[in-house]
């Protein structure tokens, strides 16, 4: 919420025997929309907000204008309003804040005749000041005048005074509006009544650039910020400003201006058509897909112009890595780029990725856990380098398992009796090349070991 604040003028005598004014502050919040850059003026802003009531449809006897002394305020600054009437009538100005709550400005405690003669009138008068809000928003006032009082603002007593300086009418500005409205027509045509409400900026950009460009219609860029199309009046921070000018087909244009406070600085911007060149690209293999400054040209072989000095070329194709560079050009030439596209590195059973960076051969581990036709149990555990095999195997000799060291084993045919202490061990060496679409070869040879009597 954003304040008017306001200030009661009293008589005092400091030491030197001079008078001074002692301020007395208090919040008065103003605003509904968010538009910080919204024309100033009841004829440049084309909906008005809620809680505002039009002028009346006839061309009325009695007529009011309202206007605030700036387009923009500063954080903080000091609002000042000039309201003008054709003929002697009642003034009522109120203000609108983003919760709907119609706050009046004028009448106040401090400023309670608001009967007015016909002319030009500067608000705030003697006694009280209005404050605007410290970020950057827009902000409206209403001003209604009438030849004879409105009832609901008439009914304003000292003790909503004593409440509020400025009161709070209401926190509904639909219902405000109608019942205003029906206030104002009552009469019958007994009385004359007219409206008119601005609205102002609260912006820490009280700077001005009046930009202009040849030919018009390009955006405008301040500090890498978008202010809209030449011509235009655009805000920015007091300080060094760093202007840019783009227009499709046209070179960019920029200039660094320094502007100061409060300053209005003129831009002049004559942009230069856009020198073309033509990018033909070719890649081995052909058939790749080609973006230049991420839109998609086609596929190799592939022409296309380009405005600049260069720009950011992809080539890319399934199975192969990905071309991503910086193409500089030589404006209004025909160029011609070959991309010779390297294949994704792939190991057995795997496939390296886009931009994968592979250190070393690929390796596997493998185990196994089994049993022969004899129901004796083996282990197994193998490691993979590239094409190669390399593991071991233990092999009980005994369905006891490794916990009976001496198993008896009677070779009748030989009428002898073998003892076995422990296990069998195994070692092995083999190949598993990889032949076609992922079929493989497996082959090896190894020597087993056991102690035995």
């Amino acid at each position: 919420m954003w304040p008017i604040k306001s200030s009661k003028l009293e008589p005092d005598l400091n030491f030197f025997g001079c008078d001074y004014m002692k301020k007395y502050s208090l919040l008065v919040f103003l605003a509904l929309f968010l538009l910080a850059f919204t024309p100033a003026s009841a004829e440049e802003a084309k909906t008005a907000p809620q809680g505002i009531i039009i002028k009346p449809p006839e061309t009325p006897g009695l007529t009011v204008k309202l206007s605030t002394s700036k387009r923009y305020y500063p954080p903080g600054g000091e609002l000042e309003l000039e309201v003008e009437i054709n003929k002697r009538a009642y003034l009522y100005v109120y203000s609108l804040d983003p919760d709907g709550n119609v706050q009046l400005l004028f009448p106040n405690k401090y400023d309670k005749d608001n009967l007015l003669n016909t002319g030009k009138h500067e608000f705030p008068r003697q006694g009280y000041s209005y404050l605007v809000g410290e970020n950057q928003r827009y902000e409206y006032l209403q001003a209604i005048v009438s030849t004879s009082p409105v009832s609901n603002f008439a009914s304003i007593g000292s003790d909503d005074y004593k409440e509020n300086p400025f009161p709070v009418l209401s926190d509904e500005p639909e219902s405000f509006q109608s019942t205003t409205s029906n206030n104002l027509t009552s009469g019958g045509g007994s009385f004359e009544w007219s409206t008119a409400w601005t609205g102002y900026g609260i912006t820490p950009y009280l700077s001005t650039l009046d930009v202009t460009s040849r030919p018009p219609g390009a955006e405008i860029y301040a500090n890498g910020r978008y202010l809209g199309r030449t011509p235009g009046s655009v805000q920015v921070k007091p300080g060094e400003v760093e202007v840019e000018v783009k227009l499709t087909g046209f070179e960019s244009w920029e200039t660094s201006v320094w502007v100061d406070k409060f300053q209005t600085k003129s831009v002049d911007a004559s942009l230069s058509p856009a020198r073309e060149s033509w990018l033909y690209v070719v890649s081995e293999p052909p058939g790749a897909t080609v973006t230049f400054d991420g839109d998609f040209k086609g596929e190799t072989p592939v022409g296309f112009s380009v405005t600049g000095d260069g720009g950011d070329l992809e080539v890319y194709k399934e199975g192969y890595k990905a071309y991503d560079e910086y193409v500089s050009l030589q404006p209004e030439d025909d160029n011609t780029l070959t991309v010779n596209l390297s294949p994704k590195e792939e190991g057995p059973g795997r496939a390296v990725p886009d931009g994968g960076d592979v250190s070393g051969p690929p390796v596997t581990l493998a185990g196994n856990f089994g049993s022969g036709l004899d129901g004796k149990l083996s282990l197994g555990v193998e490691v993979g380098v590239t094409d190669f095999l390399i593991g071991g195997s233990l092999r009980m000799t005994d369905k006891s398992g490794p916990y009976e060291p001496i198993n008896f084993v009677t070779r009748t045919w030989e009428t002898e009796q073998v003892v076995n202490y422990g296990p069998e061990w195994e070692l092995y060496l083999g190949v598993n090349p990889v032949l076609v679409n992922g079929l493989g070869l497996r082959a090896g040879a190894g020597v087993a070991v056991q102690q035995r009597a």
